[in-house]
């Protein structure tokens, strides 16, 4: 590329379109589709794009991903490990005949997401190392929109067994315990306490925990069960309904050790004028606010964004935080946008490579890299700046070798890139004070 065509790339026109060139199937301007289920890429650079570095992008695009999702996971991991101690503390308080310890988490986020990944953590925080004391089970409005239903699925995920359907006859989940073999194991005690009841009676539930009891020799002031049961979408269930639960509960709440958890994402008032007068009273309330902080974001920037930003886009970068920072403060939907502008760039940029590739490499593949090149913002900018500065003959000479040696321009990439690593590493410290 020299200074005319350099000039002439400048040029701006809005009525270009990207079109589809039926004649070879060529995308202009882009490149050719591979006939590959496993390789959803582009062959770009007009098709010129050797295969190896079209699987080469699609590979860094993967593991860009894995990558955020796993240090993601990390960062929201640690963020919470305060607010699970404190949800586990409370679980862990004695027993208070006709009182249950309620854990409220108020959380700042509507996405049913966020809620869910941190109901799932809380479930493995809490029974972890300690499944057979800890038994949670999560109800949600969609599938119990009827006591009958909900009051099945705490008794089968306690239980460890599925019943039949709810409408079956008392008689046909009854046994003649002469039949029980009284030398019978454990599971055998267990399936004859399932066989008898029907599947959505507490009574079974009961049943199980004195005989818990009795072979721990403990009491429910005593025990360490717990039976959790989880609300996931509190706000969304029938306030009927949910009262309803919570009378069954309490009414079992001197011979069941039940704890339980309700997700809110309104506030402390809103939630107790949903229950009845009558009942809370008899809830004892732990509030838990599950907020995402600006610190939680500052972490996600310096581990995630730093390190991609050089690929993505400052602007591309900024435009998200702004987004995040000034509208829907979501984790989870600013980590999609993330990965989607991850995917924009992986898979419509033969350049994304450029970091992979060492200089033998760059120098065996086609000086249409070296074209892309010139054609970046960054580059334009960075010439621009050279021919508005006071060195005019120093410059000139600069700008004639970048646009006409691509040896000179190659090293000169190398050489900002390195810079940029030095200096994102010194921000990620400063960052980290």
């Amino acid at each position: 590329m020299n200074i005319e065509e350099f000039n002439e790339s400048q040029k701006k026109n809005p009525n270009k379109r990207i079109k589809l060139d039926t004649s070879n199937q060529i995308i202009s301007n882009e490149g050719i589709p591979i006939n590959n289920p496993n390789l959803p890429f582009l062959k770009l650079l007009n098709g010129q794009e050797p295969l190896e570095n079209v699987q080469l992008r699609y590979n860094l695009f993967q593991k860009s991903i894995k990558n955020q999702d796993s240090i993601a996971k990390s960062i929201l991991e640690s963020a919470n490990d305060e607010i699970l101690l404190g949800i586990f503390n409370s679980i862990a308080n004695p027993i208070t005949p006709f009182q249950i310890d309620c854990s409220l988490l108020i959380s700042n986020s509507t996405s049913s997401t966020n809620n869910s990944n941190f109901n799932n953590q809380l479930s493995n925080y809490l029974t972890k190392n300690n499944t057979n004391n800890i038994k949670v089970i999560k109800l949600n409005s969609k599938e119990c929109h009827t006591i009958k239903i909900g009051l099945k699925k705490i008794v089968n995920s306690i239980l460890n067994e599925n019943f039949a359907n709810h409408e079956d006859d008392y008689e046909k989940n009854m046994v003649d315990p002469d039949q029980i073999d009284i030398d019978s194991d454990e599971e055998e005690e267990l399936n004859f306490l399932q066989q008898r009841k029907l599947s959505f009676d507490l009574d079974a539930v009961e049943e199980w925990c004195e005989q818990s009891f009795l072979k721990k020799n403990e009491s429910i002031n005593s025990t360490n069960i717990r039976i959790i049961i989880i609300f996931e979408d509190t706000d969304s269930f029938n306030l009927g309904l949910l009262n309803e639960f919570i009378r069954l509960i309490n009414i079992y709440t001197n011979r069941i050790p039940f704890k339980l958890i309700f997700n809110i994402n309104s506030n402390l008032k809103n939630f107790t004028q949903k229950i009845n007068n009558n009942l809370i009273h008899n809830l004892k309330f732990h509030v838990f606010k599950i907020e995402q902080t600006d610190s939680i974001l500052n972490t996600i920037v310096s581990k995630i964004i730093l390190e991609d930003s050089y690929l993505i886009g400052n602007e591309s970068v900024g435009e998200l935080l702004k987004k995040f920072k000034n509208s829907i403060r979501d984790l989870n939907d600013f980590l999609k946008n993330l990965k989607f502008l991850k995917m924009i760039f992986f898979f419509n940029n033969p350049l994304s490579i450029i970091n992979s590739l060492n200089l033998s490499q760059l120098d065996n593949n086609s000086s249409k890299y070296y074209d892309a090149i010139k054609m970046l913002p960054s580059f334009q900018n960075h010439i621009t700046n050279l021919i508005n500065s006071s060195n005019d003959n120093l410059n000139s000479l600069k700008i004639l070798k970048l646009l006409e040696d691509n040896q000179y321009l190659k090293s000169f990439i190398y050489e900002s890139t390195n810079d940029y690593i030095k200096n994102l590493k010194i921000l990620k410290l400063f960052l980290n004070l």
